[in-house]
């Protein structure tokens, strides 16, 4: 799933919507892979951040968590 929506107003547009990501991750049968700036979906303000934090919490709780940031300075 590409969430690579990092852009200078830090809005993450349709992927607001709890809806819309639900159907968009549950769409994966066997292996979710979840491409994406992490620091601008989990600081948005109140649900939407909460919402991200959470599946980023629950990814690295299982050991899913990759930060490649590091590979590209």
């Amino acid at each position: 799933m590409s969430m690579v929506r990092n852009n200078s107003k830090r809005d993450v547009g349709f992927a607001k919507k709890s809806e819309r990501v639900n159907v968009a991750f549950s769409r994966a049968q066997e292996l979710l892979v979840i491409v994406g700036c992490h620091s601008l979906f989990t600081q948005q303000r109140g649900q939407v951040g909460s919402m991200y934090s959470e599946v980023s919490n629950i990814v690295r709780l299982h050991g899913g968590f990759v930060d490649v940031s590091r590979l590209f300075c």
